[in-house]
């Protein structure tokens, strides 16, 4: 899906947390010998790593070779072997040209630069696309609130500056649902020459576009638009509304046996049979339906609330409780992906348990792609890539942390105890001059100091009605020097990327009212000509009705 940093002696890619760095002695290299060992060669001797500690094995100084049975022995010639710029990028000064070297195992990575030891923890997990929130993950494309990226380029136009809902690869052809539907070839896009665009059918109007799924069986394609539900043959000639519902459609999956199709609106489950072109009501949940899947036997149904089960015709029954959950994804017959505004979650079905893959990090709605033996998770401030292999450690290694937190607060709520008995005699003592000094500090500050003005709703949408064409969540953040945190908090209970986009449809409707053309409207909106075109006009009320995006 993209390039990442190089695999370190052939372990799994992984990213790395700095544990620590040290300085003395002075570190000549580090090499991993046969045996899995990691030995540094420094000025005071040579010495094996055991995690974070050093321990001496002798007094010999130099750097280290391995010899012909794979041991780390000093090298009389003094030569640095393996020496490289592979993990340049976590050194400080990343830019700045220096001797590197570096080994590692599962648990560590060490890399000795400019005479300093840097001792990094492997987590069991990569993030890419830092600090971009990743809307949805296709085999070859990222959809970012900020452009949509080829394997880890960004497109140009006419290719959409966001995206607000699925990316979808069908027929070699690229399916992009960026509030409207827009289709590319897939070999205009890999040559580089510039994405071509392929027609919809006339009159297509079935905005805002959420997703798209192809039904090998029959050869039609299914829509989600807001309520509605499209079907549109294979050509992309033909399209028919087939269904409206009273609230967003959500499409499941297809269970092929039986071609059935099951898609939800609002808290209704349907079964669409599309040999007999026949839509019944399955079911129905207490709260809203946002994702799902559907076999034979089973029923996984996934509210912001909890995951409801049905096995063997018994009904749909809640196993576990969430909160602010929105998007399902099977890993095979007894495991489950769940994302959520709070974290990451996998849901064993033979145990009927909930366990942490990553907590408290804010994953977007459709979100989650699985490719090649790994998760592709998006959050709001990046992609994470887990190894299907690897959710065990990475599970034991949240488990882990909340120990050690655990631990750490036991200490330091003993230390606070002895710090406020402390701190309780010290306030005897010296209240009185604690009062004096706020007294002082009244009477001598300024009355006239301004105060410093806080971030506000209209300073942001003032700055958004500006840069209407790049406008980001990304780039509110860098204007006001600020984070994605502050900047949904003061937009609540709108989402920035949601506001953007009434903005863009505000001032569409504006220009159509003057009368420009859609070359200029597309040129101050920053939505492409051809979406301009297909948005729906209603009579009597505003022009465009997109529908809310919860996540």
């Amino acid at each position: 899906m993209m390039a990442l940093c190089p695999e370190i002696q052939g372990q799994s890619i992984r990213d790395t947390s700095l544990l620590l760095m040290m300085s003395r002695p002075f570190f000549y290299n580090v090499v991993k010998a046969r045996s899995g060992e990691i030995h540094t060669g420094t000025s005071a001797g040579v010495y094996r790593m055991q995690g974070t500690q050093m321990v001496k094995i002798n007094d010999s100084s130099g750097y280290l070779k391995l010899d012909g049975q794979g041991r780390a022995v000093i090298d009389p010639g003094g030569v640095g072997l393996h020496q490289s710029s592979d993990m340049q990028h976590l050194l400080p000064y990343p830019t700045e040209k220096r001797d590197q070297y570096h080994a590692g195992n599962r648990q560590y990575l060490y890399v000795t630069s400019a005479g300093s030891m840097h001792v990094y923890e492997m987590l069991p997990y990569v993030r890419a696309f830092r600090n971009l929130s990743i809307r949805t993950i296709s085999d070859h494309f990222t959809g970012t609130y900020s452009g949509i990226y080829y394997q880890d380029h960004l497109l140009p136009f006419p290719v959409s500056p966001f995206t607000d809902g699925y990316i979808r690869e069908y027929n070699g052809k690229v399916f992009m649902c960026t509030n409207g539907l827009d289709v590319f070839d897939m070999t205009s896009v890999e040559s580089g020459t510039g994405p071509i665009r392929v027609p919809l059918p006339e009159g297509y109007n079935f905005v805002p576009s959420r997703d798209i799924r192809y039904l090998p069986s029959s050869g039609i394609y299914l829509t989600a638009s807001g309520n509605r539900l499209a079907l549109m043959d294979s050509s992309l000639k033909q399209v028919r509304e087939r269904f409206s519902g009273e609230a967003e459609i959500v499409l499941l999956n297809e269970v092929t046996p039986y071609s059935v199709f099951v898609f939800s609106s609002g808290r209704k489950l349907y079964h669409y049979y599309v040999k007999d072109d026949r839509i019944d009501t399955l079911s129905a949940l207490p709260e809203p339906i946002m994702d799902g899947i559907s076999k034979q036997q089973i029923h996984l149904i996934l509210t912001a609330n909890g995951l409801y089960i049905e096995q063997g015709g018994q009904g749909l029954e809640r196993s576990v409780a969430l909160n602010k959950a929105h998007t399902l994804r099977g890993l095979d017959d007894n495991r489950f992906v769940i994302a959520t505004d709070e974290g990451l979650f996998l849901y064993r079905l033979d145990q009927q348990k909930l366990e942490t893959l990553i907590p408290g990090v804010e994953f977007n709605r459709r979100g989650l792609h699985l490719k090649n033996g790994k998760l592709y998770a998006g959050s709001v401030s990046g992609l994470y890539m887990l190894d299907l292999g690897q959710l065990d450690e990475i599970i034991a290694f949240h488990n882990r942390e909340v120990m050690t937190t655990g631990n750490d607060l036991k200490i330091r709520g003993i230390f606070a105890a002895f710090i406020l008995m402390s701190g309780g005699l010290l306030w005897v003592i010296f209240r009185y001059r604690k009062r004096l000094k706020q007294m002082e500090a009244v009477i001598l500050s300024p009355a006239s100091a301004p105060a410093k003005r806080r971030l506000s709703r209209e300073d942001i949408i003032a700055f958004i009605n500006e840069n209407l064409t790049t406008a980001s969540i990304k780039t509110i953040s860098h204007h006001f020097d600020t984070n994605h945190t502050m900047v949904y908090t003061v937009l609540a209970p709108d989402k920035p990327g949601d506001l953007i986009q009434q903005l863009r449809y505000d001032t569409v409707s504006q220009l159509r009212q003057e009368g420009r053309t859609p070359a200029e409207i597309a040129a101050a909106t920053g939505l492409s000509e051809s979406y301009v075109r297909r948005i729906r006009q209603k009579k009597d009320k505003d022009p465009f009705s997109p529908a809310h995006d919860e996540g």
